[in-house]
């Protein structure tokens, strides 16, 4: 009693069309080969637990995951843009009462601080060596909200 369970799993097989790719500076990858941002699997998976806690009083407490397979961020699916396969994971912890019109809430968003790059490009205008810039996820971030209805 008071326990939810959420869950939800995908598989999804993406391929680009064949196609006459033009690249001047590295042979075409882009034919035939998995879509960018495009996992093989992906997955979340979350529990919520709802229970009385100090006289009126309620706490709730959360942890959520996300799953991703191997995936490439960049458009013209370099190797060096590849991500491998990650889990993050979310929590919370709320306390709230139908007699106060406040809530609390603890929170702290990819838990385990996983490294991962969300973007990887190649950087503009660096010649003649090729570079990469990358846009990097948050990383581990926790914090505390207090609510007030009125």
């Amino acid at each position: 009693e008071g326990l939810t369970l959420q869950g939800g799993l995908a598989y999804a097989e993406t391929q680009y069309d064949d196609f006459e790719a033009v690249d001047f500076f590295a042979p075409p990858r882009l034919p035939g080969s998995t879509i960018s941002f495009a996992p093989r699997w992906s997955g979340t998976l979350a529990a919520t637990y709802e229970t009385s806690f100090i006289s009126d009083w309620d706490a709730r407490f959360n942890v959520s995951s996300r799953f991703t397979s191997k995936y490439n961020t960049g458009s013209n699916l370099d190797p060096l843009k590849e991500v491998e396969e990650l889990v993050v994971v979310n929590a919370r912890m709320s306390f709230y009462s139908d007699n106060s019109p406040f809530e609390l809430e603890l929170w702290a968003q990819n838990l385990f601080d996983q490294d991962y790059t969300q973007v990887a490009i190649n950087t503009p205008f660096v010649a003649p060596q090729q570079t990469y810039s990358a846009y990097l996820a948050e990383p581990r971030t926790y914090g505390i909200t207090v609510r007030a209805g009125f």
